[in-house]
């Protein structure tokens, strides 16, 4: 399940907090720079070796570049801009080589461990092809090492890897959210040797919050994330245990992308997942179809 990674490098670090207030549980600013600096040396000293970030997270890569450790190598995934409206405007790809470029000099590094589509619609467009032919393209003049993409539902994914070979896929998963679990998906890439990153494993902090007191947006989820929690207590985990518990163990993930705001929160995460990784927390009576609820795009706030 964890090839030959050590347990902390299955963690990578999602930097979009860094550059944008996000998720439906924090309405602050971003992360300010000295607190970043901060995360980033703690990232490093734990064994966490990558990170997950994006043109799109406001000045994330910036201050990235800015604030990672020296000796710190870092492996960075980041993400295509959106191409939408979808046309044959030569623009358009140039804008994601040019992009590359741009993340790359923010970044201060001179490869991209993983680049993937953002909108994994782009690649089912009418440039979808060309797209792809791009992204080969900065492959073989070793600015990126992986091609991949960002899925939110199996279908998606389904119809992106019968057109493309696509090399990282990144989806979401939660003792919630099971859809991709459940259709075997992640095992039957896993064994093809696509590389599976896991997200939303928090279901954006939801599933670790006072379930009382959820903001309205997901108020809905409230029976859903107490069920979880109570289940959690049971079996003598807190409700970070039993989340990361539960992806750990998912046969076929690599890494799992967790979202901090401070050091001392990544630090709780951190030792959480030493206690996850020697458990089975048994989420299969857990699982909702519920899109309103385990899809973040339907809230309104994400």
């Amino acid at each position: 399940m964890s090839g030959d990674l050590s347990p902390s490098a299955r963690l990578a670090l999602g930097t979009v907090q860094m550059g944008l207030p996000y998720g439906v549980m924090n309405g602050r600013e971003p992360i300010d720079r000295g607190e970043i600096r901060e995360i980033l040396q703690l990232a490093w000293a734990s064994g966490i070796d990558m990170l997950d970030t994006a043109a799109s997270y406001g000045d994330a890569e910036q201050r990235i570049g800015e604030a990672k450790p020296k000796n710190a190598l870092f492996d960075v995934i980041s993400k295509t801009p959106g191409l939408e409206p979808l046309n044959a405007d030569e623009t358009k790809l140039r804008a994601v080589s040019d992009g590359v470029q741009r993340s790359l000099d923010q970044l201060r590094i001179d490869c991209l461990a993983g680049l993937l589509v953002h909108q994994a619609g782009d690649l089912l467009g009418s440039i979808g092809h060309r797209l792809f032919e791009e992204l080969s393209r900065l492959k073989a003049r070793n600015v990126v090492r992986k091609i991949g993409v960002s899925v939110y539902d199996p279908d998606t994914l389904t119809a992106i890897v019968d057109r493309f070979p696509v090399e990282i896929v990144q989806l979401p998963l939660n003792v919630l959210d099971q859809r991709f679990a459940r259709t075997g998906v992640i095992f039957e890439l896993a064994r093809k040797g696509i590389e599976i990153h896991v997200r939303s494993v928090f279901l954006q902090g939801a599933l670790i919050a006072d379930a009382a007191h959820l903001p309205a947006a997901i108020a809905k989820a409230g029976d859903s994330i107490s069920h979880f929690q109570k289940n959690a207590k049971q079996q003598d985990l807190s409700p970070v245990e039993a989340a990361l518990s539960f992806v750990n163990q998912c046969e076929g993930v690599r890494r799992i992308v967790v979202g901090v705001d401070s050091s001392a929160h990544l630090r709780d995460i951190v030792a959480a997942f030493e206690k996850a990784r020697a458990v089975s927390f048994d989420g299969a009576g857990l699982s909702i179809d519920n899109l309103e609820i385990v899809d973040p795009r339907r809230w309104g706030v994400a």
